[in-house]
């Protein structure tokens, strides 16, 4: 039964095996229904529709599920000998979960710290992890420590690829059910009792959900309640509705995340969550898609007289003015085409288009209420460029733009003239290039020149190519729409110098003496090379956000993520502190410079989005280039709060605006 499929074991390189897990009755809480029914489901789709040998399957189900036997089972995968570097593995929780206030000594971002229940659970025994792979009866098991595990499974395995499923809830509500048979996945453990102490995975300080090794699928937020109707979670019914589908096999996770929201009775209660590096990977075997499919829109209204059209997507999904667009009347966009448009005014969720010249005359002929589709097939925001005409080696960087310009793949290149704004200009400096910074808002903080080791004006025209597809890319990302005065408010941005505590080798704290560098939305900073920081960011709102983090360094064009995480209302994002596995950051001026300009931004969004792909190397690197293939990254925040990084002397500082009282 089953083991015809993709993963059965006939000789393919790669297989699958899982442990699923399922839990309706607990020793000392409310049983649940649907748990073990959605294990067995579950289990019968990996066999049926996945092709998973039955024998790569591990089952625990109710009194077979203690925190012994769940570390076990994980234990008998590090030690399976059919099991090989690369491999494929699933695990599958549905049961319950809860969290729980962690003690300040355990300086976690939330003060709170999720668990998830085996069936032995006992809320009058403290969680207390004597190391990873040790658990004593009635403990339940930490998120981090769960993350740790999974990690150390698949490193210990030569880079096993996991995929961790948990349909449950960390929000302690109380197991409860109503007129509409609705059952929560969670307990409340209000007044529960953590150690002192803080568990080696915090401790380790390695866990990030910027993890390359595994994507979490998690049924809701960590505020949210996940539920179960009847004897079936609503988490994992949609997943394996979307599983049952023709090539359910090719879903990236963004895919899946999208489709999930075509489940009203699930997204109207949980918002699920996807965790993990780059979710433009398979789902299911964490390898990254090369082949880059333009995004599709649907046109929402047409004004044929005008020639205006309006798309259903805007600068939240990469549009920008300029954007070139085909139209179709089929969703896939693989009939002729009936229109050219372009974009004319990008807001965050629509775009307005009009007609490109040349545009052919069938959408004439078309019914009035004709449904039509457009793909995009040019960039809009291209990177200003400015070259003098009568630099000796104009002629080739032209020749090298002009290969450019047509590949929607990648970020475009714009020449303007010297009059005109630019991000850019490049000349030629004896036998070195010379890459100047004309950015406006670079500019204003005092960049002048892209600091990095020479590039000679004889490297090959992939490398230099590769550089400035990396400069399009770095200013489109930087430039993307800010967040007004109106939305900043609600946000608190801090940064402090961190000390690591004494009692214990992990999280870090702010300097007793710790002063906020960050006044106005700017952060000040004198060169310490021996100083380490962190930042908190505060919604202060009343809405939740979801918020990535990266660092964009001007002189080297490098984008680094920092750190990813929900942002409840009154609740903080600390980044650097440890507990979620983000180190402190310590900042350098470039050799030779005195003074130095970075920026701290902030993807805000209502909904879960993923930004992974966005981090890039310095383009100056010998291996950068290569980015020039990936596709155009997907700009989905809903605000995008941009704090600058200023470092200098005093002097310099005080020229800025560094107010007295810092």
């Amino acid at each position: 039964m089953g083991d015809t499929g993709p993963n059965a074991n006939t000789g393919s390189k790669r297989k699958t095996f899982a442990l699923a897990i399922g839990i309706n009755n607990y020793s000392s809480h409310t049983s649940l229904k649907g748990a073990v029914g959605d294990a067995d489901r579950f289990r019968d789709w990996l066999v049926s529709g996945y092709g998973v040998p039955c024998g790569n399957i591990i089952n625990l189900r109710d009194e077979e599920a203690t925190g012994a036997g769940i570390r076990g089972a994980l234990a008998s995968v590090v030690d399976n000998e059919h099991i090989n570097p690369g491999d494929n593995f699933i695990f599958y929780f549905s049961g319950l979960g809860s969290s729980a206030d962690a003690p300040a000594s355990w300086y976690m971002s939330t003060n709170q710290i999720q668990m998830f229940l085996p069936s032995d659970f006992d809320a009058n025994i403290p969680t207390e992890a004597k190391g990873l792979w040790t658990a004593e009866p009635g403990r339940g098991i930490l998120d981090t420590d769960l993350r740790d595990i999974i990690e150390d499974v698949s490193a210990r395995k030569g880079g096993l690829r996991i995929l961790a499923i948990l349909d449950c809830c960390f929000r302690g509500a109380g197991t409860q059910s109503g007129a509409d048979n609705l059952t929560v996945r969670g307990v409340d453990l209000a007044s529960y009792k953590l150690p002192e102490s803080p568990p080696s995975s915090l401790t380790r300080g390695s866990f990030s959900t910027h993890h390359r090794s595994h994507i979490i699928l998690a049924a809701c937020a960590a505020n949210e309640k996940a539920y179960e109707v009847g004897d079936r979670g609503l988490f994992t019914d949609a997943l394996l509705a979307i599983f049952q589908k023709p090539n359910f096999q090719d879903l990236t996770c963004l895919d899946l995340m999208r489709q999930l929201e075509d489940f009203p009775e699930l997204v109207e209660k949980q918002t699920p969550r996807c965790e993990g590096f780059d979710l433009h990977r398979n789902l299911f075997t964490l390898d990254t898609s090369t082949s880059f499919q333009p995004p599709i829109y649907a046109i929402q209204e047409v004004d044929r007289a005008c020639g205006s059209f309006r798309l259903a997507g805007g600068w939240k999904h990469g549009i920008t003015n300029g954007a070139h667009f085909t139209v179709h009347t089929d969703k896939n966009c693989t009939s002729a085409e009936v229109a050219y448009i372009v974009a004319v005014n990008t807001l965050p969720l629509v775009t307005h288009c009009s007609f490109l010249p040349d545009t052919p005359e069938t959408l004439s002929s078309l019914p009035h209420d004709a449904a039509l589709y457009a793909v995009q097939t040019l960039h809009g925001h291209s990177l200003q460029l400015f070259i003098d005409r009568d630099d000796p080696h104009y002629p080739r960087w032209k020749m090298l733009i002009d290969q450019n310009v047509s590949d929607i793949s990648i970020g475009s290149i714009h020449l303007v003239g010297p009059n005109d704004e630019a991000d850019l200009a490049i000349s030629a400096d004896g036998q070195n290039v010379l890459f100047e910074v004309k950015n406006a808002k670079c500019r204003e903080y005092g960049a002048e020149y892209l600091s990095w080791k020479a590039v000679r004006i004889d490297e090959p025209d992939d490398y230099l190519l590769g550089i400035l597809r990396g400069a399009a890319d770095f200013f489109r990302h930087l430039d993307l729409p800010n967040m007004s005065a109106l939305y900043k408010e609600p946000f608190e941005v801090r940064c402090l110098e961190l000390c690591q505590q004494e009692s214990f080798f992990g999280p870090w704290a702010p300097k007793p003496d710790a002063s906020n560098l960050c006044r106005d939305h700017k952060i000040y900073m004198v060169e310490d090379k021996n100083a380490s920081y962190g930042f908190e960011i505060t919604n202060n709102s009343m809405n939740l956000f979801h918020a990535e983090v990266f660092m964009f360094n001007v002189h080297n064009l490098q984008i680094s993520h920092a750190d990813k995480g929900s942002l409840p209302p009154g609740e903080s994002l600390r980044i650097g502190f440890g507990d979620s596995g983000a180190n402190p950051r310590m900042f350098f001026l470039p050799e030779g410079q005195s003074t130095d300009i970075s920026f701290l931004k902030i993807f805000l969004s209502s909904r879960p989005h993923s930004f992974s792909d966005l981090d890039q190397q310095a383009p100056f690197t010998d291996n950068a280039c290569a980015r020039g293939d990936v596709g155009p990254r997907e700009s989905v925040e809903d605000f995008a709060l941009t704090i600058p990084v200023i470092q200098g002397d005093i002097s310099w500082l005080m020229k800025m605006g560094m107010p007295d009282t810092l």
